[in-house]
């Protein structure tokens, strides 16, 4: 052959296994690198080494071996200006450009891009000036650059679009990064609905992959703004779908997003469970700066367990990982962690000299989110070493770099450290103002979270609404305190009661539908397991993965957290349907003192309780204990009541007596409890002449904003009563006299399920129509897992997760069982248990149990409490009614018999 007709045939042939190489580079990158050798072995012509030096370049890149990848990059565009092949050189920028995010030398990059466009459209490349722009997008938006981000990734959509024939995947691939633009520039809506169009088109083809590829860059950007839900809803399944595919790099780099997302929720355990198993996969496909990365994320995670030292090994093996890879930014990130980490464990010298060595280098880098977590590390240290100005000064800093780049999470970070300073130095009018700028950009976060979920992210936030409140109140400002005791409290049900949140389950994919039938196979071995003492380990390990896959199933809901955003802060005052002789008395806790504000239809008034909550804790252990006893030892009954009684009245005098000459005015009293005071039988408190119940009526409330959709209107209008009673294998014959009973009440009216008749498809179905629910059944509260707490029907067991998934317009559901209204309070004064599940799911009030009930007696109440709301009596009215009788029933009674049983939420009468 002719040496110049072999050297086009070695150039042909070093192209076709270039095209081979770039095919790789998404199925075996390593597979990749091995091609770009290939073509290295055909010769030393410029073209050939050019085309290998590109394959290399490309593979490094995609194995996360990013410094090495730059200098690839450099060299292959040298080769091809050489060899006078401009479009070669061209192509070089795209993945140079793609690279730049992560090896630096944005500047050189940007300026290189100009021409390479000019190439690329000339030379009618469409393909390749589509990757050149999206790269270019993505470049810019990580530095910062948004509307030219945006601008970028159009002229991509634009390029591809003149592609012939259409190439609808590859547009397809550029409506998701044109989807992350948009959503940069916070159009949020624009940008689902590409999304949207994006992952429908890689579905419809069957590339599952490129449909996860998607969720992945989603999931990152949503990260990184806060919106934690809708980036784990990616997540999720995104890395499900990769795993089976065998993709694991690509599963990593989701993984890895999962684990950020965990850490920003307070969920530190899960988070180092799960990067555990992600460095495992990076460092499997040789991504070693993404498995270092990994590191880096653990590391936080272990330090907010307390585990400091395990905290620091994983730094260590991180910036081993970087040396290896040869990547410059490697050692910043690795002295951010440590000074994040050293900061988690107090010590703060230490934590200072790392974040003041590594700042300005994140700053030079265009790591805008690094630069702000290292001044932030700054400023509580500052502070911690008792240098308030510089603290102060480093905060601004901080707050004025996320403020450009709109990130509420860390935003509110750097407000709530200039608030804690401005108090520090008496500042008090400065402190409000930032500690409300604090809760504003809390609120746009929470606002992102899914209801349900919020509990863990707030738990170590909460404390900024008090020190608001604590001003507030201090100031005189009462309506302005009461406001913000509204946004901390109970701030899940309230807007998801307020957005209509639908959180049932209901998949809505192949996938989903999957996850829900082992779902259902789960629960099954849950109830076989959950009498078994002996199965604990088990039992837990299993509620743990029904919890991750009811997770995924309800993060379905995601895109409802626009319309839940919309609600952020705000407050729904009952004040104008308390109607006459009402009071709503709400509890906060600030510190050890309680705030007590009393709202009626024409006022509201506070008083601060100082030294409240020490008192009260006392009083509790006592109280709780002669409870136990009446229910252990009923024969001492008679000799417990004088002791009970006397608890019940110094508790009397801690939260309500400073306030008796209020209540005189009033009739009927709604209690918002706060934390531990949701336990209190408030109709049971004494004030040394009788009990409150002997002068109010009494119910309780969540938070006043609930009690304002408690009180909405049902849809219907009806008497339609469904009673059901199961007495667990003959422990409880009671129940099934207390349902018959009930159910003879109420005549034709009511539909009665007893026994095996009382499943939990049957109570599914049925109680959409029910206008009445009563249920008497053994109740199982469980403060360790609330949402397992349950009732014992026939087949399972009715938890509180299964009364989501219940469609009710009741205006009444009874709960007739032992501590069926005990649960656990998490951050935001939220009460997880029965109640509140019966509330998300319609019901507009719900009597519950404070502790273990006495058959007997309970069932003599029901009679009594139903006989006078069937007459039309109030529900609050009617409980009094029944609770009065037997308090004076001839005998001398413990509050054990007669004041177990709590009503919260609409204390009215039913109108038909």
């Amino acid at each position: 052959m002719p040496q110049q007709a072999q050297r086009r045939a070695l150039i042909k042939l070093a192209a076709q296994l270039k095209a081979e190489a770039e095919r790789q580079l998404n199925v075996n990158s390593e597979q990749s690198l091995a091609i770009a050798d290939q073509i290295f072995n055909l010769g030393t012509e410029e073209g050939i080494r050019a085309l290998g030096t590109l394959a290399r370049a490309d593979a490094l890149r995609e194995l996360g071996r990013y410094a090495e990848a730059a200098l690839a990059y450099a060299d292959a565009a040298s080769l091809f200006r050489s060899a006078g092949d401009d479009v070669g050189w061209a192509r070089t920028r795209i993945g140079a450009t793609f690279n730049a995010r992560y090896a630096g030398d944005h500047a050189q990059i940007l300026a290189d891009v100009d021409d390479a466009r000019r190439i690329l459209t000339e030379n009618a490349l469409w393909l390749r000036l589509t990757r050149l722009e999206n790269h270019t997008g993505g470049l810019l938006s990580g530095l910062g650059r948004p509307e030219e981000a945006l601008a970028a990734h159009r002229r991509a959509l634009e390029a591809a679009e003149r592609l012939e024939p259409r190439n609808e995947l590859l547009e397809a691939e550029v409506l998701g990064t044109l989807a992350l633009a948009y959503y940069q520039v916070d159009d949020f809506e624009t940008a689902e609905a590409l999304n949207t169009r994006a992952t429908a088109v890689f579905e419809r083809e069957g590339k599952l992959e490129l449909a996860a590829r998607m969720r992945r860059n989603f999931a990152r950007f949503a990260a990184g703004r806060g919106d934690y839900s809708k980036a784990l809803a990616a997540v999720l399944p995104g890395r499900r779908t990769l795993l089976e595919l065998e993709r694991i790099d690509a599963a990593a780099h989701l993984g890895q997003v999962g684990v950020d997302c965990l850490i920003r929720l307070g969920r530190p355990a899960e988070a180092a469970e799960l990067a555990t198993l992600v460095e495992t996969e990076f460092e499997s496909v040789g991504g070693r700066i993404e498995a270092a990365a990994t590191h880096g994320l653990h590391a936080v995670a272990l330090a907010q367990l307390g585990q400091a030292e395990a905290a620091l090994v994983q730094l260590q093996q991180a910036e081993v990982l970087f040396g290896v890879a040869n990547w410059d930014a490697g050692p910043s990130n690795v002295r951010l962690g440590r000074a994040v980490v050293l900061g988690e464990t107090g010590r703060w010298r230490e934590a200072l000299a790392e974040a003041e060595t590594v700042r300005d280098e994140l700053r030079l880098r265009g790591s805008v989110v690094r630069a702000v977590q290292a001044d932030l590390v700054r400023a509580r240290a500052l502070r911690a070493l008792g240098e308030p100005h510089a603290a102060a000064a480093a905060a601004r800093e901080a707050l004025d770099l996320a403020s450009n780049r709109l990130l509420p999470w860390l935003s509110y970070h750097a407000w709530r450290l200039l608030g804690e300073l401005a108090r520090d130095t008496g500042d008090e009018a400065g402190a409000l103002r930032a500690f409300v700028e604090a809760i504003a950009n809390l609120e746009q976060v929470q606002g992102r979270i899914l209801t349900e979920y919020r509990a863990t992210f707030l738990a170590d936030k909460a404390d900024v609404f008090e020190a608001a409140v604590d001003l507030l109140l201090r100031r005189d400002e009462v309506e302005q305190a009461f406001n913000m005791v509204e946004r901390a409290k109970s701030r899940a049900l309230v807007d998801a009661l307020a957005g209509g949140l639908d959180i049932r389950i209901r998949p809505i994919s192949p996938q989903q539908a999957k996850l829900a039938v082992e779902l259902a196979g789960l629960r099954r071995k849950h109830d076989a397991l959950v009498e078994q003492p002996e199965a604990d380990g088990e039992l837990r390990a299993l509620e743990g993965r029904i919890t991750r896959i009811l997770e995924e199933l309800r993060l379905a809901g995601a895109p409802d957290l626009e319309r839940l955003s919309l609600l952020e802060g705000r407050v729904y005052s009952p004040q104008a349907q308390l109607g006459a002789r009402t009071a709503l008395l709400e509890f906060f806790r600030i510190g050890h003192d309680l705030a007590l504000f009393v709202m009626d239809g024409q006022s509201l008034r506070a008083v601060r309780l100082s030294g409240a909550l020490p008192r009260l804790y006392r009083l509790q252990t006592p109280l709780r204990l002669n409870l136990d006893a009446a229910i252990e030892e009923p024969h001492q009954r008679s000799k417990l009541e004088p002791n009970a009684r006397a608890l019940l009245q110094r508790t009397y005098d801690v939260l309500l007596r400073p306030v008796r000459g209020w209540l005189d005015a009033y009739d009927r009293l709604i209690v918002v409890p706060h934390g531990r005071l949701h336990q209190l039988p408030f109709g049971a408190l004494h004030d040394g002449d009788g009990y409150l119940i002997e002068r109010f009526e009494i119910a309780t409330a969540p938070s006043a904003s609930s009690l304002t959709f408690c009180l909405r209107p049902r849809h219907r209008v009806g008497q339609h009563v469904l009673v059901g009673g199961h007495s667990a294998d003959g422990s409880l014959p009671g129940a099934i006299e207390e349902a018959r009973a009930v159910a003879n009440l109420y005549g034709d009216s009511a539909e009665l399920l007893l026994e095996d008749q009382l499943t939990l498809d049957s109570l599914k179905g049925r109680a959409r129509e029910a206008d009445l629910i009563h249920l008497a059944a053994h109740g199982v509260s469980r403060l360790d897992a609330p949402l397992f707490s349950h009732l014992r029907l026939a087949d399972g067991r009715q938890t509180a997760l299964d009364c989501f998934d219940l469609e009710l317009d009741a205006y009444l559901v009874t709960l007739s069982a032992c501590e069926s209204g005990t649960g656990a309070v998490s951050a935001g004064d939220e009460q997880l248990g029965l109640p509140r599940a019966f509330l998300y799911a319609g019901a507009r009030a719900v009597i519950h149990s404070l502790w273990r009930i006495d058959d007997r007696f309970t069932r003599t109440l029901m009679e009594r409490f139903y006989s006078e709301l069937k007459a039309g009596r109030g529900r609050a009215a009617a409980l009094r009614i029944a609770q009065l009788e037997q308090l004076h029933g001839g005998t001398v009674l413990h509050p054990f018999l007669w004041a177990p049983l709590s009503l919260v939420g609409d204390w009215r009468e039913e109108t038909t």
